[in-house]
């Protein structure tokens, strides 16, 4: 566990033997503050928001207290010469202050929940993967603010969910060099879906010096 002025944080991890089989859970918490902290997808270098219609001159910022936790678990099981293993992790991040620009402010609650499923096989040179990941979005505000505050700051999602899924297979065609290929089908910043594909190598090394 580790505290600062700036907030604190807990992380746990355990591993067991369940079996031939072998189990990893583990769960993490944090509590901080923020003080007039300014909204950096904004900035030129970051673009989460489905909305296009996010203006940099007001200089969004936030003031009040965030909670973030979650908890993750993976079950690696043999069978015969068949490694399977299942993963699992959840995370949620609750903001409760104040958001404020040059011009207006107004209370907000904002809980975000976000959910990544994962199985794989792996079976002499090859392995398979399948993934699945969900974001869920909930904000509410309290204040004399209209829709045009909500939507500029790039926070109205209209119970939009992103999320992605996608399909993967490895051969290591050399130690440490590997040949993939992934199909990826997603909706994140819209309700379309998008699908994309791509084929490559992966090289992964490790030097001891």
């Amino acid at each position: 566990m580790t505290a600062d002025e700036n907030g604190t944080s807990v992380y746990l991890h355990y591993k067991t033997p369940i079996k031939a089989a072998q189990l990893s859970v583990g769960a993490w918490g944090m509590n901080s503050a923020a003080r007039n902290r300014q909204d950096n997808r904004l900035s030129s270098s970051h673009s989460h928001s489905a909305s296009n219609s996010i203006n940099p001159a007001l200089n969004y910022r936030f003031t009040g207290d965030i909670a973030m936790g979650g908890a993750f678990a993976e079950l690696s099981v043999p069978i015969q010469n068949i490694k399977w293993t299942l993963r699992g992790e959840f995370a949620q991040q609750v903001s409760d202050g104040t958001l404020s620009d040059t011009t207006q402010a107004s209370l907000i609650e904002s809980t975000t929940q976000g959910a990544r499923f994962e199985s794989t096989l792996s079976f002499q040179k090859h392995q398979m993967l399948l993934a699945s990941e969900r974001l869920v979005l909930e904000n509410v505000f309290a204040g004399d603010v209209g829709t045009a505050f909500v939507d500029s700051a790039g926070l109205m999602n209209n119970g939009f969910e992103p999320s992605r899924h996608s399909a993967a297979w490895n051969y290591r065609y050399l130690p440490g060099l590997y040949l993939r290929g992934e199909i990826i089908q997603e909706r994140v910043y819209s309700e379309e879906k998008t699908q994309r594909y791509s084929v490559g190598l992966r090289w992964n090394q490790q030097w001891l010096f």
